[in-house]
């Protein structure tokens, strides 16, 4: 508790000193906290290109007297800008008891904006929230409980819904489903005699499919890269699929287990060893999305791990005749599942809201009306609703297809999992990675990496405690 306290004590004094450092322009400049009613009466300036930096959209009609005004905000990139600003056109066009004023950033600047107006009780109306915060801020008390407020059984069934809620109660509904899976190019595992990967397939048939194929190809061409390059991420999915194991949980608690640890690391240094995956330089030197240097894209990788939310774009990367040949299979399955599927965004209400009952109508619109998804497509990723997906189907790119594909291929082995990393842990998730590496580079051994994160990791727990 002393600990929130303090968080929120100096979360206010930045609010402060934002306005006295910015006293000297004789106009003290707008600081990202500032909600007040008379801040809410201004005029909302023209979006900004530069989305780096919070953008308020002025595209819509001056509210009416007596008309319930809301404020929601998001972070993305343009696509998302645009779709959802078109969105909230027709909300605010078909609602005559609404008016929605939006703001809109970069990943950066939403998390940098979002704990100052948490700590001075000045939240949006309606924000978007990920995965890896929610946590957080239903702890700080800031977001609403939505469980009796909003009805979203005509598009999920009670127990999809019941995976969202946090000690069974509903602080968010989910925006798009995601999850994670393979896809690889049909025509090179042709071209080198390998036969498709086989959704549902376990880790033991997934070793041996992967050797198999390592053994069939030239010098420059691995099956795919190195997970432990992402060091953190791939050993939750490999402690969550065989052991159901959250490292760090939810409720607190570290659980991080050496001898896991030790286990992630031989198994990827067995299928290194195999030529599975690229030597250490080659694999760093490896960036995705980036036309030249991505493995997958290049053709020196098979098999690319994606996320439904981002495969089209990245299979956009590929010449059109490529885009009709991608195939996408499960990752490998344990006893408890295999990669994660849901959602990892969220639409939230805050607990300073005095409109409620308003932000969740226009939530329940956005995740459900058929001519909002028909704007908004798969910007946040798939659709929750099927009627919106089936509605939205016929104008869908080859790429976004594939992501609907690849949702179908997932979906019945994932686990539900939320990858959180709380902000505590961030320094030492970042020393899992560069663990990782230096494992990869051969600079230190799995004894030590796995000692070390252990005994970091739990000096961490400790203090917090």
């Amino acid at each position: 508790m002393a600990k929130k306290l303090f968080a929120v004590i100096l979360a206010a004094l930045m609010v402060l000193s934002l306005a006295a450092c910015n006293s000297s322009t004789g106009k003290p400049e707008e600081t990202e906290a500032q909600t007040t009613e008379a801040a809410k009466e201004e005029k909302t300036e023209a979006a900004k290109e530069d989305t780096t930096e919070a953008a308020k959209d002025d595209t819509t009609a001056a509210p009416k007297d007596g008309v319930i005004e809301l404020t929601f905000d998001w972070w993305g990139n343009d696509a998302r800008h645009e779709a959802t600003l078109k969105a909230i056109d027709l909300f605010n066009e078909t609602h005559d008891n609404i008016h929605v004023t939006c703001e809109y950033m970069a990943w950066d600047g939403f998390w940098d904006k979002m704990p100052v107006l948490s700590a001075s009780n000045a939240l949006p109306d309606v924000l978007q929230m990920d995965s890896a915060y929610i946590h957080t801020y239903v702890d700080n008390g800031v977001l609403a409980d939505i469980t009796d407020k909003i009805d979203l059984t005509d598009i999920m069934t009670q127990d999809q819904i019941d995976i969202y809620k946090i000690d069974n109660v509903l602080y968010g509904a989910p925006v798009g489903t995601n999850g994670c899976g393979f896809t690889y190019v049909k025509s090179t595992l042709d071209k080198y005699g390998i036969p498709y990967p086989t959704p549902g397939w376990t880790w033991d048939e997934f070793t041996a499919w992967a050797k198999d194929a390592a053994s069939k190809l030239p010098d420059g061409v691995w099956v795919m890269g190195d997970p432990r390059g992402n060091a953190y991420e791939s050993m939750q999915n490999y402690v969550e699929s065989k052991y159901n194991v959250k490292i760090l949980g939810f409720d607190g608690s570290f659980n991080f287990d050496a001898e896991q640890c030790k286990e992630f690391f031989n198994y990827w240094q067995d299928m290194a060893d195999a030529g599975v995956v690229p030597p250490a330089q080659q694999n760093m030197s490896m960036t995705d999305g980036d036309a030249t240097s991505d493995g997958w894209i290049n053709g020196s990788l098979l098999l690319r791990s994606s996320n439904i939310g981002n495969v089209n774009m990245e299979i956009d990367l590929f010449p059109e005749e490529v885009r009709t040949d991608i195939g996408v299979c499960s990752q490998p399955v344990g006893d408890y599942g295999a990669q994660w599927y849901q959602s990892t965004m969220f639409y939230c209400v805050a607990e300073n809201s005095p409109n409620k009952e308003a932000a969740v109508e226009l939530i329940k619109w956005i995740v459900s009306d058929i001519e909002a998804g028909k704007i908004l497509q798969t910007v946040r990723g798939m659709p929750v609703s099927n009627e919106v997906y089936e509605a939205i189907e016929p104008d869908l790119t080859v790429s976004q297809r594939v992501a609907k594909e690849l949702q179908d291929v997932v979906a019945p082995y994932a686990t539900a999992y939320w990858n959180n990393t709380p902000n505590d842990y961030a320094d030492w998730v970042n020393e899992f990675k560069a663990n990782g590496e230096a494992i990869m580079l051969g600079e230190m051994t799995v004894d030590e990496v796995a000692e070390h994160l252990a005994v970091s990791g739990q000096q961490i727990y400790d203090d917090l405690h």
